[in-house]
C-alpha cells in the first residue's frame, strides 16, 4: 500500500479560540437517555421541513420537545445541573452525530447562551470534545 500525501500551505484559524472557556451551565448526562431521546424527536422530522429540535436545560432534568406536521414529542430525562436554567434549539442531525460518538457513559455539557455552541466532553478526561452550534427557536407565546 502507497500513501501520497500533500502538506497544505496557507494559515489556518486557530480553532481553539472558537471553543468557549467559560459556561454558566454545566451537565452531567448520560449518553443513552439523551440519544434515545434526541432519536425519537428525530423521527418526527422530515427533510424537508428541518424543525430543530428545542432542548430545555432546567434544574437536573433536561427536556426534548418537537412539534412538526407529522407530530409532537415531549421527553424529559434526569441530569446532574448546576447554573440557571436555559432553553436551545438544535438541529437533530449535528445533535445525533455528536451523541452517537461519545465513546462514554456520561458527558458534561458546558452551556453559555442559547445562541452560543454547548461543548460536549467526557466527565472525565479529554477523549473527545464536540462543539453543536444552536438553531434560532421561534419563542412561543
Amino acid at each position: 500500500m502507497i500513501i501520497i500525501s500533500r502538506l497544505l500551505e496557507g494559515e489556518f484559524k486557530n480553532y481553539r479560540t472558537l471553543i468557549p472557556k467559560e459556561s454558566k451551565t454545566t451537565i452531567i448526562s448520560p449518553v443513552k437517555p439523551f440519544l434515545n431521546s434526541v432519536e425519537r424527536a428525530s423521527l418526527l422530522i422530515s427533510d424537508k421541513l428541518k424543525s430543530p429540535i428545542k432542548c430545555v436545560f432546567e434544574i437536573d432534568v433536561i427536556k426534548i420537545l418537537c412539534t412538526t406536521s407529522v407530530g409532537k414529542l415531549s421527553d424529559e430525562f434526569m441530569v446532574k445541573s448546576t447554573g440557571g436554567n436555559l432553553t436551545m434549539g438544535f438541529n437533530n442531525k449535528y445533535l445525533l452525530e455528536a451523541l452517537n460518538n461519545c465513546s462514554t457513559e456520561e458527558i458534561k455539557l458546558d452551556l453559555t447562551t442559547p445562541v452560543s455552541p454547548v461543548v460536549i466532553t467526557p466527565v472525565e478526561g479529554d477523549s473527545f470534545l464536540f462543539m453543536v452550534l444552536p438553531v434560532r427557536i421561534k419563542s412561543e407565546e
